[in-house]
């Protein structure tokens, strides 16, 4: 069976608001956004609403929105608006 809880081991509420990072080569980004759908591998689909990135420790910037993305729900926390 696959996962249906954020990263605090609630249940994940379509609607409702969360955030997730990437982190690479010292390279982070946050994105903030709404949960749609779980995908049939179990992903959650992420409508995005904001994306900041930075180098290391630099002041973050915002980055382009995608039109949606894919999430371990895991890797997802709520976030309150």
């Amino acid at each position: 069976m696959d996962n249906t809880n954020d990263a605090l081991g609630n249940t994940i509420e379509f609607g409702k608001t969360y955030g997730y990072t990437q982190s690479s080569n010292g390279f982070s980004t946050v994105t903030i956004g709404e949960a749609l759908r779980f995908t049939p591998k179990g992903y959650v689909t992420i409508k995005p609403s904001k994306t900041v990135g930075a180098i290391y420790n630099s002041v973050p910037t915002e980055r382009e929105l995608s039109k949606s993305c894919t999430v371990k729900p895991i890797h997802l926390f709520p976030v309150n608006q």
